[in-house]
């Protein structure tokens, strides 16, 4: 998704069960901008909430999302049962639309660094991609002191293959990146993870600034050589000119 500040991302995420449970209701709907979730649809209160301050002005966008959530929430209840009675499930169990694992898959993991406009404060990252099954922990540490009540946290997701993805968060003082630590724990991990970041694991913002810098600065140091070498090549052209006319006379 493009828009006039820049390039966004817009995502939504679907899930359906055979029955409902207590907190879990049969199908819901996650919308989500810049990893934001901004609206939310589910079977128990059918009707699409916003979850952010600036889309509760537009209600007539949500009579429309409603309707949409509710055509999509038939959908996948009638493919939810379709997959149950292919496999002979029955429909007294609660079963999801996922079909059944037994291996478990460890995430991929790592942090990374994004840095802010004061550049006073960054934010790490840490990121756990391509696990199975969903439940996971990220939590944060600052020299072993737990920072949860700072962190920002995404709900786990599908990354779309079959496994899952999540990441969190938290922003540190410019200079302290190397006191903080991510603890991942997994079922698909032999032993806990605890990551740090690695400056040298990855090129940041500032590279990236001083880069160009660089190229910029090079350039403007190139432009008098180019304005001297032009202006040396059009008196060599005037003189031949000269030289030959010369000669024509004295023939």
């Amino acid at each position: 998704m493009i828009s006039a500040s820049g390039t966004h991302s817009l995502e939504y995420f679907y899930s359906a069960v055979s029955e409902s449970r207590p907190g879990i209701p049969k199908f819901t709907a996650s919308g989500f901008v810049d990893n934001q979730l901004f609206i939310h649809f589910d079977s128990e209160g059918m009707k699409a909430d916003p979850c952010v301050d600036w889309l509760k002005e537009k209600p007539e966008y949500f009579d429309d999302e409603t309707k949409i959530f509710k055509t999509r929430m038939k959908i996948f209840q009638l493919s939810l049962r379709n997959v149950q009675q292919y496999y002979n499930s029955s429909m007294n169990g609660s079963q999801s639309k996922e079909l059944p694992r037994e291996l478990s898959e460890p995430p991929s993991t790592r942090v990374t660094y994004h840095p802010f406009l004061d550049q006073n404060k960054i934010t790490l990252r840490c990121w756990a991609m391509g696990f199975y099954p969903a439940e996971i922990s990220l939590t944060w540490q600052r020299d072993g002191e737990d920072q949860s009540q700072d962190m920002e946290v995404v709900e786990t997701r599908p990354a779309g293959d079959g496994n899952f993805q999540k990441w969190a968060a938290v922003v540190v003082p410019a200079g302290e990146e190397r006191r903080y630590t991510c603890h991942v724990h997994h079922e698909g991990l032999p032993e806990p993870l605890t990551l740090r970041f690695d400056p040298l694991s990855q090129p940041n913002e500032h590279t990236s600034e001083k880069s160009e810098a660089v190229v910029t600065v090079t350039f403007i140091a190139m432009i008098p050589l180019l304005i001297v070498g032009i202006v040396y090549w059009r008196r060599r052209q005037v003189m031949t000119r000269f030289m030959l006319h010369q000669s024509t006379i004295r023939i």
